[in-house]
């Protein structure tokens, strides 16, 4: 179509997507430039193209997507992930998690948050089986619990499949690898209004 844009990445995009597989900026720009067969690429070039200072399209775009193993078009979606740090992502750290690892986690749940909003859109009619649950002084999270099974046909005793159990009152599941690393456990956490 004569006149249209060509597809260009975000630059916030291409920093949670390096991050997202736990590269530096080097070893993109080494993973890009193995891929480039002549084309050397710099850290220099990759740190450009994240602060926003060059653009990354064309050839360039594709490249970016054969090295992070990610598809261009996703390299171009504005992530508006402002708030993926303290307030939304909590974990338990063991004292070997570095930066680096932490930084890939944190890049791991914002993509996967990405994905959810491309599967739940806010004006769809969701049926549910989630209710809003007070725990106070006269109702403890055991009594919670008892009302919660009661309301999804949940028998006393162990639950096998907490998935199954979720997916069918309407939950979305959303499984991600973040490594064995450094973390014993991660948990991310959106807020909703109804």
């Amino acid at each position: 179509m004569p006149g249209a844009a060509e597809p260009t990445a975000d630059a916030a995009m291409l920093t949670l997507a390096r991050e997202s597989r736990g590269m530096t900026q080097l070893d993109l720009a080494t993973a890009m430039t193995a891929i480039a067969q002549g084309d050397r690429i710099s850290q220099g070039y990759v740190s450009k193209a994240e602060a926003g200072r060059l653009a990354v399209n064309g050839a360039r775009l594709d490249l970016y997507a054969q090295a992070l193993h990610y598809p261009a078009d996703m390299l171009c979606i504005q992530p508006n992930v402002t708030g993926i740090g303290i307030g939304l992502v909590h974990h338990r750290k063991r004292a070997a998690l570095g930066a680096q690892p932490l930084r890939r986690i944190h890049a791991e749940l914002a993509l996967a948050r990405l994905q959810v909003r491309g599967l739940v859109s806010p004006e769809a009619d969701v049926v549910h089986g989630f209710e809003r649950t007070s725990v106070t002084d006269l109702e403890s999270p055991s009594d919670a619990a008892r009302m919660l099974r009661k309301l999804w046909n949940v028998p006393a005793g162990p639950i096998h499949d907490l998935v199954l159990i979720i997916e069918q009152a309407g939950g979305l599941i959303l499984v991600r690898d973040l490594g064995r690393g450094g973390s014993s456990a991660v948990r991310s956490q959106r807020s909703c209004s109804q």
